[in-house]
């Protein structure tokens, strides 16, 4: 599995990381809750103790994929 994909990415989210895109808003992570997948808008670090709107997967499909440490 190459590093950075969205296959890639799905299976860190299902491993409970958080993650983000590489060339993207650099506030933007996401998280997976219950299999569904959320957007969360906050800095890097902070808790995700609040998740926004359901992301479609075909809005994020890209290879610039990374986990937030």
């Amino acid at each position: 599995m190459n590093t950075g994909t969205f296959s890639w990415a799905l299976y860190q989210l299902k491993q409970g990381k958080k993650i983000k895109r590489k060339h993207w808003r650099e506030n933007i992570y996401y998280v997976l809750d219950n299999g569904l997948l959320y957007e969360f808008f906050g800095v890097k670090n902070e808790e995700l103790d609040e998740y926004n709107e359901t992301l479609y997967f075909y809005e994020i499909l890209a290879d610039d994929w990374e986990v937030v440490e």
